[in-house]
């Protein structure tokens, strides 16, 4: 079901298996007000409905700002979703080495602590969080 859609986000909730389905919004620096707020709706929904798994597809999203401020967004929303009772977090990343190693810094700056992995297909990423952990 979806829980929310807006030009940036749209949040496909699946009640059954607990998994909360998010595309990455693309990083301009005309919108990252937006971009920011879009966060804060996935992290918001995460908490309302007590999702304990999610899926971000980054693999469509165009980045256009400094490694530093793509960063410094992903930090505060991997701080934000350790707040929530989120057990798993899956990703679909991109075939970018720079970007892919900027995710990895931000993980390690925000000292993320719930299980995460990255993957190459959206189909992947799900089956891994349908396992049982």
């Amino acid at each position: 079901m979806v829980l929310y859609d807006n030009s940036l986000i749209r949040l496909n909730y699946n009640p059954a298996t607990d998994i909360l389905d998010v595309d990455c919004p693309d990083f301009h620096p005309l919108i990252m007000a937006d971009v920011k707020e879009a966060f804060n709706i996935i992290v918001d929904t995460v908490k309302h409905y007590d999702v304990k798994r999610l899926v971000i597809d980054s693999s469509k999203a165009v980045i256009d700002t400094s490694d530093k401020e793509h960063r410094e967004v992903l930090v505060k929303f991997a701080r934000d979703l350790m707040g929530t009772r989120l057990q798993k977090l899956a990703r679909v990343g991109t075939q970018d080495t720079l970007r892919e190693t900027n995710v990895s810094k931000a993980k390690e700056d925000a000292a993320f602590s719930i299980a995460f992995q990255n993957f190459s297909d959206k189909a992947a990423a799900v089956a891994w969080l349908n396992k049982s952990s």
